[in-house]
């Protein structure tokens, strides 16, 4: 887990030179999320934490297009359980700030729209503590 910001960074570096590399990179992290999400086992949790920290850093450092963290943040509101706080927790902190910013030159007006709907839903969540 300590070595993700680094990987992602060296990811940033290389895919300046071999542009399809980020882009297969992101594509399989998100595949690997995909997966992981639809199990619910307790033992794959570091897997799934691995796996989100990771698309996080990417998007941090502009290889990974803030719309494919947008959409995992959205899957894991939708279904608000133990995992999947934990993950949105996870999400957030590791590129929360950056997603917001990136949100605003990346796309314009709909990426940010869309940042600004799910935190207003995970600020619902956490008032109505459904998650309790």
């Amino acid at each position: 887990m300590a070595l993700i910001p680094f990987y992602a960074r060296f990811t940033a570096i290389i895919s300046q030179y071999f542009r399809d590399l980020g882009q297969e990179l992101v594509g399989l992290l998100e595949s690997e999320f995909k997966k992981l999400y639809e199990d619910s086992d307790v033992v794959k949790i570091e897997s799934k934490i691995r796996n989100i920290r990771f698309l996080g850093e990417l998007t941090k450092f502009g290889v990974c297009p803030s719309m494919t963290v947008l959409e995992c943040l959205k899957k894991c509101l939708d279904d608000f359980n133990a995992h999947n706080i934990e993950l949105t927790y996870h999400l957030l902190d590791t590129c929360g700030i950056y997603l917001s910013k990136a949100s605003s030159s990346e796309n314009g007006d709909s990426s940010i729209l869309k940042f600004k709907n799910l935190l207003e839903i995970l600020q619902r969540r956490k008032d109505s503590k459904l998650y309790c």
